[in-house]
């Protein structure tokens, strides 16, 4: 999808001025065209430079007056805001000005032209009951080294509030805490028309949006850190938000028919940090068509990452909601709480018949251009930690992922090449209502659960399909199959219905593959190594057996060489591999069982066998 700034071609910002830490890669050549156009013009005559401050050089005692001065003049206006004055009682509206502003904070008084640390505080504390900056109308705003707090808004954002457009907003190295608002208790960008290409925010640079509260609390949308309506929005850079709270849904982020790109190298890698929704989504909540949302690692080195969020109700790191879309592209959720998906909630119960889906992948096949492999496979791609209970601590459903879909309407899930690990819940995914998950690739180990890992025997459209897929070393309900199923199960249409394994190694001694009533139709279980297959008939296709895995106690599940899960299967070369190697890869020493293709997340490669890549 390309992206446009609206109102950034006529621009140029002013000379020495550090513009946002764009990484070009991020934006479509179309965006990048415009912000080099913007970045590299010369300064027309008519932009001016105000200085806010006390002493010395400055123009104005006041950043409102400078904003209203820079109103009634043409051009790019640049306002620095020095470090002379305590800015307390702050609601700056810019509303007026159609050119832009550059609001550049650093300067230690209004004679110096260099930017130095601290940033050029800003608070609204108080003051009115409002956003500390207001930016209304279709100004294009760069905001650069300021730290804004103590807004308090009864209807929008409390740090920053943005109305409107067509413009773009760029804000940089900023440090917004502490403040709150109704709809976004950090930054709110919000617009009337039902698109996302006439408003445009970029959130750059060493950014922390920490410590921000959403106050709404009824059925409309939260956002304790940033909360987005019908705009879109690139989170990069450095940003990162840390403990902002919702009192509704998205404690980070609340996405309401918004488009949603963030691959930021964040705080160590983490981005949307310890952050709590009253109700769903306490990493990320996105609901709408609109909200299309893609998560990516930037930086091989430093893998993106939800971590350590909670939800009072569903979707402890992520919660894709009526319609929406999100892609996570070989990143990390962890640590994460809810009631129900304590990793990932998808639920779509609302509206008019939609879909709502959420993929997480090892590829970034279909990412955005700047998203990147991590440069270890094996620390990338995974929903690990993540624990579901309740207020007591008991454990509940949907430990990595809760499913749920009503009449006409579906959510699904599909989960390529991911590792799922150290989860405790009552099950590892749970349905409730209809609901489609697919496991390609996957290694499902470590997870400590009280029931079945997967249940599927509710009467509706449950359907679960793992390819190709390692599951093994898990802790759960004494005497539960891994998989609890309806009998039903058929290749439809519309796609498949009912549970189905293929191609994959199930090893939990103690517990059997598959309970359910009634006879399991065997088309839908084949070429599977097990423990023990439960209630599927013979079949020359299936067989029980140790897997022979290099090392199950370290963590490594690749296969030995006298596996007899190697060149087991006929190749199926669209299936994915844990490590994103190719799938087929026969072994002219192993004879093959029925085809070349390797059962579980592993394909054998003799420079693995004896270990971690």
């Amino acid at each position: 999808m390309s992206r446009s700034f609206p109102g950034l071609a006529s621009v140029s910002s002013s000379a020495g001025v550090r513009i946002p830490r764009i990484e070009w890669a991020q934006l479509t050549c179309r965006v990048v065209a415009l912000l080099v156009l913007a970045s590299v013009l010369p300064a027309t005559t008519l932009a001016a430079t105000y200085r806010v401050g006390s002493g010395g050089g400055c123009t104005h005692a006041s950043i409102q007056a400078a904003v209203n001065t820079a109103a009634g003049n043409a051009g790019l206006d640049t306002i620095r805001i020095t470090r002379t004055l305590a800015y307390g009682n702050q609601n700056i509206v810019v509303e007026a000005d159609t050119a832009g502003i550059e609001f550049i904070g650093g300067y230690a008084d209004c004679q110096t032209n260099s930017i130095t640390l601290p940033n050029t505080a800003v608070s609204g504390a108080g003051g009115a009951a409002a956003a500390v900056f207001s930016l209304r109308g279709i100004a294009t705003v760069f905001m650069n080294n300021l730290e804004i707090s103590g807004g308090d808004s009864t209807s929008a954002g409390g740090g920053i509030e943005i109305v409107g457009g067509p413009k773009s907003i760029v804000l940089s190295n900023l440090f917004i805490h502490n403040n709150q608002g109704r709809y976004g208790g950090g930054i709110s960008a919000r617009h009337s028309a039902p698109n996302t290409n006439e408003l445009f925010v970029l959130i750059d640079g060493d950014t922390a949006i920490s410590g921000n509260t959403s106050t709404e609390s009824g059925f409309n949308f939260g956002g304790g850190g940033l909360y987005c309506e019908n705009a879109s929005v690139l989170v990069s850079g450095g940003t990162y938000l840390l403990g902002n709270s919702s009192a509704n849904y998205g404690g980070g982020i609340a996405a309401s028919g918004c488009a949603v790109e963030i691959g930021s190298v964040g705080l160590l890698g983490g981005v949307l940090l310890n952050n709590y929704a009253a109700r769903d989504g306490g990493g990320l909540y996105a609901s709408l068509s609109r909200s299309i949302v893609s998560f990516y690692t930037a930086d091989p080195e430093q893998p993106a990452a939800v971590i350590g969020n909670t939800a009072g109700e569903d979707g402890g790191g992520i919660m894709a909601f009526t319609n929406a879309q999100v892609s996570v592209y070989d990143a990390i959720i962890r640590d994460n709480v809810a009631q129900r998906g304590a990793g990932v909630a998808i639920e779509d119960v609302d509206g008019t018949p939609s879909v709502t889906r959420f993929l997480m992948q090892g590829t970034t096949l279909g990412a955005p251009g700047a998203a990147r492999n991590c440069a270890r496979r094996e620390a990338c791609n995974r929903i690990s930690d993540n624990s579901a209970q309740n207020g007591s601590g008991g454990a509940t459903p949907g430990a990595a992922l809760f499913v749920r879909a009503g009449n006409d309407f579906a959510a699904s899930a599909i989960l390529r090449s991911t590792r799922v690990e150290g989860n405790e819940g009552q099950n590892l995914i749970d349905f409730d209502l209809d609901g489609d998950v697919s496991l390609d690739g996957a290694l499902v180990e470590g997870n400590t659960l009280t029931g079945p890992m997967f249940d599927t025997s509710g009467p509706n459209a449950e359907n679960l399909v793992i390819a190709a897929s390692t599951i093994a070393a898990n802790v759960f309900g004494a005497g539960q199959p891994v998989i609890n199923a309806r009998n039903v199960c058929a290749i439809e249409s519309g796609g498949y219905r009912g549970t189905h394994v293929y191609r994959s190694i199930i090893w939990q001694p103690g517990h059997a593959l598959i309970a359910m009533g009634g006879t399991p139709n065997l088309n839908c279980f084949q070429y599977l190594l097990a423990n023990d297959l439960g209630v599927l008939p013979a079949s020359t296709l299936n067989g029980v057996g140790d897997p022979l895995f290099v090392n199950a106690a370290a963590g490594n599940f690749r296969l030995r060489l006298a596996s007899p899960a190697i060149d087991y299967a006929v190749a199926q070369a669209a299936n994915s591999t844990r490590d994103i190697g190719p799938r087929v890869l026969d072994d002219p020493t192993i004879f093959n069982e029925f085809g070349a293709h390797d059962l579980g997340a592993y394909e054998i490669d003799q420079i693995f066998v004896d270990g971690f890549e």
